[in-house]
């Protein structure tokens, strides 16, 4: 996907934002319970963190205006992160 800005005007992207972080919130709240369980699934913990940091850092993205392939890759969003020009908030 070519970078660039969101055509939602500020409104949206802050709609659209919030949906990410509420999303991203519960992947945090059910991790934290399936780590703290009796019968602890760490590996569904561990994936299900790791999709809360996915989705919070495309809440940031969005809310930025920056554009992104909607992929699996960490490194990738915060990437746009820094050449998006916001590297003052990392």
């Amino acid at each position: 996907m070519k970078k660039g800005r969101f055509f939602m005007n500020s409104r949206e992207r802050e709609q659209e934002a919030l949906k990410w972080q509420d999303r991203a919130r519960r992947d945090l709240r059910v991790a934290k319970m399936l780590f703290y369980d009796k019968e602890p699934e760490f590996d569904l913990a561990c994936y299900l963190s790791q999709q809360c940091a996915e989705k919070s850092l495309k809440a940031l993205l969005i809310r930025l205006g920056i554009r992104f392939a909607y992929k699996h890759d960490l490194d990738y969003l915060v990437g746009l992160l820094h050449t998006g020009g916001a590297r003052e908030i990392l």
